[in-house]
């Protein structure tokens, strides 16, 4: 299921369980990472801290 709002700029996803939802974040993480990766003026991204990125940063170590 998906709400999108004319005047927020992202699109909100809501997902039956966790790891639908760690998946689906990390598949938009990913890409945005290799995008940045190849620009022609790479800048450092700063990432939170702590258990509950734990999922999520478990998961793109995976697919390196």
């Amino acid at each position: 299921m998906a709400s999108s709002y004319p005047s927020f700029p992202y699109l909100i996803t809501v997902k039956e369980n966790i790891p639908e939802l760690v998946k689906e974040f990390v598949n938009y993480l990913e890409k945005h990472l290799q995008d940045r990766l190849y620009a022609d003026t790479p800048k450092p991204l700063g990432l939170a801290t702590g258990r509950t990125m734990l999922p999520i940063y478990s998961e793109l170590v995976n697919r390196l």
